[in-house]
């Protein structure tokens, strides 16, 4: 489950955000869950892995699509605070029960039927690797929420 170390280069984290919308919109059209882009403020470029973003992007969203009842409503926002660039996938779902908040990125913790725990592991890698944090609550729609940061410059090595 390690992930490889990160090949930084100048990215657009709204571009990755509408890439992996793109990528899922057949699957939220079947799963009958509206699945949107929201962009808060304008995003500063960071230096990331594209394809690690892609993956912690596309592992959060559909965690979010499985979850969220017929109907439901995945938003993924984008914003920049004093740190860097702000990504936040937001469902109106069932949300994370208290006591499991404090295991949600802990490798094999899992508590929906057909997971096996490993995707916010990863996502968690993925984000640390990359110089940033995720944090895991509740969201305004009233379901889960999951903000990470990538820093305006990633930290040299």
């Amino acid at each position: 489950t390690r992930t490889r170390e990160p090949v930084m280069e100048p990215c657009d984290l709204d571009e990755v955000v509408r890439l992996c919308i793109g990528l899922l919109g057949t699957q939220a059209e079947k799963l009958s869950v509206s699945l949107q882009q929201r962009q808060e403020s304008e995003t500063l470029p960071v230096k990331c892995d594209p394809r690690q973003m892609t993956q912690a992007l596309l592992n959060l969203i559909q965690n979010a699509m499985q979850v969220v009842p017929r109907g439901g409503h995945v938003e993924v926002s984008t914003r920049t605070d004093a740190r860097g660039a702000v990504v936040q996938v937001d469902d109106d779902g069932p949300g994370i029960a208290d006591d499991a908040l404090a295991r949600i990125f802990d490798p094999f913790f899992t508590r929906r039927d057909g997971g096996i725990g490993l995707g916010l592991s990863v996502v968690r890698q993925i984000v640390k690797a990359h110089g940033g944090e995720i944090v895991a609550g509740t969201s305004t729609l009233g379901g889960a929420r999951f903000t990470f940061f990538i820093p305006k410059v990633a930290e040299e090595q």
